[in-house]
This record gives structure tokens, sequence and C-alpha cells, in this order.
């Protein structure tokens, strides 16, 4: 393969420049993300043998991306074809849908997965620093957090949890924080959930404005816990708790969002517009934040579209308001084509062009539901999976 590194960086530094991403005119956000993506589906296309036989199977080249409109052409990868080669055990596997050498991949992130199986993402380093100043931005402009600010995870700490939600996370926080051995903890130690030791530390971090981070579940049980004990505790004006994963208990059981809002709010006092929920982008290490009016903003390097969930080659958009099948293109990833199509439904609530009531420009998104079995699903994991196989056998 080619193994020339073609990314755009010029216009990924120009959108990741801006003082406030977010308050960028759409024509220059809309003009920088394609510049952009098109580079980076020529990068991928030339450097990673599976993709490019993908997209011959789709009869998509670097030649057919022209304008902003055909970024749509660009193939899509089912997030779960990451959880099917991470499966088969075999590193060279992994390699093989990597766009980079092996030996620039930094290192491997896993999620959690559908069914249980994880999937194993590789990154090199210099794709890892960008999405971790990228994130950081998204932090400090949407979710509000400064430099001198406190974060609680409701988590194991990062020796205990490799996924992105944890690795990730903390990785940003180093990008905001002057010194996170004193601005950040993990409220679970040796696999111990302790109420009045969380409490405690909250307590001890009181003259920095505190924030609570980590998945519903999580605040649920927290909340419970306080209550059974009678503890009550008033975090700060700007403390946010902000949420991230899925909307189930332990025992499978769905929690509710706004009971939980009220269960956060009885429990430290955080205002209901600083309770944000996070959409993981779990695929690209990334996380679409709630603004204080709810709404969940795209960054302008990342293309977000709704595609329509009765086309199997997943071509079509729907309109705003819609829903589909969420789509993502992220030219931010040099080791790995982040061109991927979730099982998730959800829809666009805001246009591109558009701002939201909190002043930010682009578009804004909401889940709806999982997918189950979209269309074309199986049939495209079959197709690279079979690409896979080939490429291990003519190794």
């Amino acid at each position: 393969m080619n193994n020339k590194n073609l990314m755009d960086y010029e216009s990924i530094e120009k959108i990741l420049g801006f003082e406030d991403p977010f308050n960028i005119e759409p024509s220059i956000s809309r003009e920088l993300r394609f510049k952009s993506l098109k580079a980076s589906f020529e990068h991928h296309y030339l450097n990673n043998k599976v993709y490019k036989g993908f997209c011959e199977l789709a009869n998509v080249s670097p030649a057919d991306i022209k304008n902003y409109e055909d970024l749509v052409l660009i193939p899509l990868v089912p997030s779960d074809f990451f959880r099917d080669v991470s499966a088969t055990g075999r590193h060279e596997d992994l390699v093989h849908i990597s766009s980079v050498p092996d030996e620039q991949i930094a290192r491997y992130f896993t999620t959690s997965g559908t069914g249980g199986q994880p999937s194993i993402y590789p990154y090199d380093g210099r794709s890892l620093g960008t999405i971790n100043r990228s994130n950081a931005i998204i932090f400090k402009k949407v979710g509000g957090l400064k430099s001198d600010d406190y974060m609680l995870f409701l988590t194991p700490s990062t020796d205990k949890a490799d996924t992105g939600m944890v690795q990730g996370m903390y990785l940003t926080m180093k990008g905001i924080f002057k010194d996170t051995d004193s601005q950040l903890d993990f409220a679970i130690q040796d696999n111990i959930f302790d109420t009045k030791s969380i409490v405690n530390k909250l307590t001890k971090a009181k003259g920095r404005t505190r924030h609570l981070y980590g998945p519903p579940y999580a605040y649920n049980q927290l909340c419970e816990q306080m209550s059974n004990l009678g503890l009550e505790m008033r975090l700060d004006p700007e403390s946010k708790a902000i949420t991230t994963g899925g909307w189930k208990s332990f025992k499978d059981e769905a929690i509710s969002p706004s009971e939980l809002k009220e269960k956060i709010q009885k429990a430290f006092g955080i205002a209901p517009q600083e309770i944000r929920d996070g959409l993981g982008l779990t695929d690209i290490m990334s996380i679409l934040v709630e603004c204080q009016y709810g709404n969940k903003h795209v960054p302008p390097w990342i293309e977000v579209s709704i595609r329509d969930l009765n086309d199997p080659s997943w071509k079509t958009d729907v309109a705003i308001g819609k829903d589909g099948l969420i789509a993502f293109l992220d030219p931010l990833i040099s080791s790995f084509p982040a061109y991927i199509v979730t099982g998730d439904v959800g829809k666009l609530t805001i246009s591109q062009d558009e701002k939201c009531s909190c002043g930010r420009y682009g578009a804004t998104i909401e889940y709806v539901r999982r997918a189950g079995d979209p269309r074309g699903c199986a049939l495209r994991q079959e197709q690279l999976m079979t690409e896979v196989e080939s490429k291990r056998k003519t190794k």
C-alpha cells in the first residue's frame, strides 16, 4: 500500500485553533470539514487494504468526492465490524484494518461492545493527541469546565479500566486541568463503591468548582445510597453532573433520565440545566455534550448525518427531525477509517447552519433508540470480514 500520510492537518489545525470552534461561521467550518474529510478519505483508501477493497465493492473512490454534498458517498463501516475483528483474537487482523504502519500504533482502546464482546481500536500517537485536544475543547466550550476545577469519576481508576469512557475522559481532563493528581479522583477503589468515601472526597475538594462524571447507573446507585444514609450535600453554583453510557441498571432495568435528574439535584444541589448528558461516540473516543438547553452539540470537525433506515446502501440522508441511523465521519483519526454507521437511531434537532438557543452554531443530535438489525448491516459486515480474511491469506 501507499504508507504515506495524506491527512490534511492544516485544515484540522485551523478548525481546532479558533478561539471558540462552536462559534465559527457555518460556511467556514463546512469548507474546513470538507477539505479535511476529503484528504482523510484518500489517506485511508490508499493506506488501508481492507477499507480499499470495501470501497471498490461500493464502487467509490476519492475521485468521486468532489464537493461537500459528495461526503454522503464515503462508504460507512458498521460499528460492530470492529467487534467482529476483535473477536478473532489475532493481532494481525487489527493490523490489517489499520491505515498506518504497526510500529506507529501507540495504544489500543476498548469499548464494552454489544453482547458483551469488546471492540478494540488502534490509535497512533498523533491521532490520540489531536483527539485529546478536541475533546478538551468540547468540555471547555460546551461543558463549561475550567482549568482550576475538580472532577470525581464515578468509575474505577485508569489502571483498573481500559475503556474509552475512563481512559479517554482521563486524557481529556489532563488537557484541561493544571494538575490532574490533585484535581481528579475516582469513586471506585479496590472494586468498592463507598458512598461515605465519595462524600469525603467531594468535601475535601471544596474551594474548587466540583463536578461529577460517570454512567447513569453509578449516579443512580450513589443517590439511592445517599438517600438511605440520610446524606445530602450542596456542591457549587457551576458544578456539573455529566452522564454518559447506557440508561440501564446492573439488573438491566431502565433508568428514567428525568427521575435521575431529580435524584442528583436532591443529593448534590446541582441545578437541572447543569446536569448534562453526553452521547458517547465510542468508536472515535469522543462525546457530544449537552449545553444548558439540553441539546447535544456536534463539534464542527465531525460530520454527523442521519441515514435512511430503509436504504441498505446508507447513502441517503433524512431531513432534520426525522429518525434514522446515526452516522459520523471523523477526519482526526489517521490510524483507521472513522466513517462509522452506528446501531443507533437518532435525529438531528438543529441543522449545521443554525444557532442553538445557547448561541452556538452547528448541528445538534438526539438519541432515540437502538436500531436492532439495520438493513444492509449484515451484508457489509460480511464484506469487510471477507476482506480481512483475504488479506490474512495473501500476507
